[in-house]
């Protein structure tokens, strides 16, 4: 009963915005609408010709795992995990083998690098997992294939991080494992298992996306536990601060992540170049009678000097030096410093500038100090470039360079495009109310033409109220994420707060609320987002029902409901703002605002907090203890609401 009644709740959950739900691309699916086929992150599935293999039995093995001899870290961790998670699911300890010939039945984890064979057995796959497209139609390298050749069951992908993202999977889908919060007491969701069979061991996916990631928002206490949460959903990159970087990168690189350099860090690649010098004036920003200001006045650096740009030129490939081989290190991010403006460089920014031989920019114009800027970058960027031609020297596109700017971008240079103008109450990016979202779309959409070197970086996991309220935004983030598949675009590094008990501390950290009671209050959507980021063409709805049958057990229906009148209020909020006010739901939304206009809300005779207090006690009612661990916030939130917006 409780099934049917989940599935009934499904159909009727969320039901306006789910034409971008029918496009989803499931084992045996194809698009529905044929404009989309060659974007869609292939799925290509076989009938298996063999009986699946039993793995574990009654807490006795009944396969092992191969790993060539030759294998790497990340493959090596890749068999760890697999272990790892049969154990706890079974309670059965696998053993790991070296010999490649051995018989019986066997989980082979493997590259064509590490076992060769697998170019002959697996030819169309591999040709298929190399092939990352071009245009608008762009893949990921990590993908993946499995495939069983008698008793043996084969996962592997034409690169390391791709043979652990078809681990990752295996295990999703053969034990029924889900990594919704960091810490596996309450984070990894598993039904014991007395047997376990391969019984999903035919199939090949890669995302459309070479980045899925998150800028890892706030305080992290536990980066190591972090990065593995984040490797477990398929995410294939972290962010770490400069100045903090190499010990958060030497975690993210023994789980399989690539490093991103990130963050506004100009002010640190300045002066931990092995070239600065600190008698230097010139590296800083100007009063306006052109007197310097210091390192500690200036809110950036010069932009117009090309002895600045050489001297972080330096200080980048220093680093790459050390560390690009040993952390796989690749990406790195030379950002602006933040809240904004220049304070001044002058006479320069008062004067025509040169960005190409003969052609100018004017001070009056809106790409001004965009396009000094980019220019800048591009310096830093040749000169790494002929060092270490592999490196991508990535960039913020955000406050005053927002802007596309007038000069063409190197070829290594990746803009992460800001969208702290979005508003997510409305379904797409091009359904506009007021100013700023509809600059934020202008911009946005100009970068997408200018170069298809982006990464996106949403407030998906960072608003004021985050702590309060879980912001049912699910169907414009997909439909964001098929945006940027439909565009080639490279991905997005969203910013999400850390599943961290540190105290909020975006401005509001009198609302009384920690990390951790985000991601309490918002698993579904993270979780969500781990989906969508791998395959953008998901069925949302069936993704709802799923999660909510596995995490809430016999609360599921209660819990759908409670999603369901989210969305509702959602929905009609965003109506109301636009009526009222024709105002726009940014991630500073205060919580008046929220309270007023999404809460406490009628809609088709329904009293949203009334129905959404009386969802969530049932859930309560239902649910067992272990269950109670993921309600107890909304609960507790919706129970005093009233008191969260004085």
């Amino acid at each position: 009963m409780k099934r049917i009644l989940s599935l009934i709740l499904a159909a009727a959950l969320l039901a306006p915005a789910l034409v971008s739900c029918e496009k989803g691309m499931g084992e045996g699916e194809s698009a529905n609408e044929t404009e989309l086929q060659t974007t869609l992150p292939e799925t290509d599935a076989a009938e298996a010709a063999d009986a699946p293999i039993t793995i574990a039995e009654n807490g006795t093995a009944m396969a092992n795992i191969l790993l060539s001899s030759t294998a790497g870290t990340t493959e090596q961790f890749a068999a760890q995990e697999l272990a790892y998670h049969v154990s706890k699911v079974s309670g059965t300890t696998l053993s790991v083998a070296n010999d490649m010939n051995e018989g019986g039945p066997s989980v082979v984890i493997a590259t064509p690098e590490t076992l060769p064979e697998l170019e002959e057995l697996f030819a169309d796959d591999l040709l298929w997992l190399r092939d990352l497209g071009e245009g608008n139609t762009r893949y990921g390298d990590d993908g993946f294939a499995i495939r069983q050749v008698g008793e043996k069951v084969y996962i592997f992908g034409a690169t390391a991080r791709g043979a652990l993202n078809g681990v990752y999977d295996f295990i999703e889908e053969n034990l029924g494992v889900l990594w919704i919060r960091r810490s596996e007491d309450i984070g990894l969701i598993y039904d014991e298992m007395s047997v376990i069979k391969a019984e999903k061991a035919d199939y090949r996916e890669k995302s459309p996306f070479q980045v899925r990631g998150v800028s890892r928002y706030g305080a992290d206490t536990d980066p190591s536990a972090t990065s593995l949460f984040q490797s477990r959903n398929r995410f294939n990159c972290g962010a770490a601060h400069a100045g903090v970087w190499v010990d958060a990168m030497t975690w993210e690189a023994s789980v399989g992540l690539e490093p991103i350099v990130s963050n506004h860090n100009t002010k640190w690649w300045l002066m931990n170049s092995p070239i600065y010098d600190s008698s230097v004036t010139e590296y800083w920003e100007t009063q306006e009678d052109g007197t310097p200001m210091t390192a500690e006045s200036s809110r950036q650096i010069n932009y117009w000097s090309e002895l600045t740009a050489d001297t972080i030129a330096a200080s980048v490939i220093y680093q790459l030096d050390l560390y690009g081989e040993s952390l796989s290190l690749r990406h790195v991010g030379v950002c602006m410093e933040d809240l904004g403006f220049i304070s001044g460089v002058y006479p320069e920014m008062t004067e025509p500038f040169e960005y190409a031989p003969g052609e100018f920019v004017e001070p009056t114009d809106e790409d001004y100090l965009s396009t000094v800027y980019f220019s800048f970058i591009n310096r830093i960027a040749r000169k790494v470039k002929e060092v270490h031609p592999e490196a991508l020297i990535n960039t913020y596109a955000y406050s005053f360079a927002e802007t596309t700017p007038r000069c063409e971008l190197e070829d290594n240079v990746v803009a992460v495009y800001c969208h702290y103008c979005e508003d997510l109450s409305r379904e797409t990016l091009d359904d506009i109310v007021g100013e700023g979202p509809q600059l934020n779309y202008d911009h946005f959409t100009a970068w997408v033409e200018k170069t298809p070197n982006v990464i996106n970086y949403n407030y998906y996991g960072c608003s004021f109220v985050g702590g309060w309220y879980e912001r049912p935004y699910w169907y414009r983030m997909q439909n964001d994420l098929q945006y940027y598949a439909e565009h080639g675009m490279i991905g997005m590094t969203p910013a999400i707060y850390n599943d961290d008990p540190t105290p909020f501390d975006l401005f509001r950290d009198d609302w009384g609320y920690t990390h951790n009671n985000i991601w309490e209050m918002n698993i579904l959507t993270g979780w969500l987002y781990s989906k969508l980021a791998w395959n953008p063409y998901e069925n949302v709805d069936q993704l709802m029902v799923y999660f909510c049958d596995k995490v809430y057990g016999e609360a599921s229906a209660a819990m759908q409901e409670y999603y369901r009148l989210l969305r509702l209020g959602w929905t009609e909020g965003a109506v109301l703002l636009e009526d009222q006010f024709n105002s726009v739901y940014k991630f500073n939304a205060t919580g008046v605002l929220h309270y007023d206009n999404f809460i406490d809300i009628e809609v088709d005779g329904v009293h949203i907090l009334t129905a959404i207090q009386e969802a969530l006690e049932e859930a309560w009612n239902l649910a067992d203890d272990e269950t109670k661990v993921y309600i107890s916030r909304p609960r507790e939130c919706f129970a005093d609401m009233e008191t969260f917006i004085k």
